[in-house]
């Protein structure tokens, strides 16, 4: 096809000549490509803290492991299975929830800088429902809940990534 762009005389120098002769695709450029399906599937496993915002109970530790998948190079789903304790300040009662939820993570860096499988750090946006139950001195207590949060993510080696993921999350009454 024909060239659009009119030609401009050429009065010296131009930085716009320059900016535009510089846009090119990056050397390690690698097209997104979701087959077969357990490609760009992902695995992870954490420790989190939590703290119910209340005076009542304590900073709790909970394990967590979750499998997601990249449905796009900017979109991904997962599913997240939680489990940790935490105490009532009150009478030092061991509480232990159970956390079960999915998310939506929106990878904010490629979404502005393009898709590529060698960038060192990334930024995704994280939100979702979940489902969630405490057991305290026998007594079980169900709860839904809604999160949203960030994940900053580094690539630390080929297929293994270092992630700190500071959520807000909201519970139903019942939750402790």
């Amino acid at each position: 096809a024909a060239d659009t762009v009119k030609k401009v005389v050429d009065r010296g120098f131009d930085v716009s000549r320059m900016v535009n002769a510089r846009r090119q695709r990056a050397t390690d450029f690698t097209p997104f490509t979701n087959k077969p399906f357990l490609a760009n599937s992902f695995v992870s496993a954490g420790l989190k803290t939590t703290k119910i915002m209340t005076e009542d109970y304590s900073f709790g530790l909970m394990g967590s492991l979750s499998i997601g998948k990249w449905l796009h190079e900017d979109h991904a789903v997962r599913m997240n299975f939680n489990v940790g304790t935490w105490r009532d300040n009150l009478d030092a009662t061991l509480i232990t929830g159970v956390e079960v939820n999915a998310s939506y993570l929106f990878n904010l860096t490629s979404y502005v800088g393009g898709y590529r499988t060698n960038r060192f750090c990334e930024i995704l946006i994280v939100a979702g429902p979940g489902y969630a139950s405490s057991l305290r001195s026998g007594k079980m207590s169900h709860a839904v809940s809604g999160h949203v949060g960030a994940n900053l993510k580094l690539r630390l080696f080929k297929d293994i990534d270092f992630f700190v993921e500071p959520l807000g999350t909201i519970y139903s009454n019942g939750m402790a």
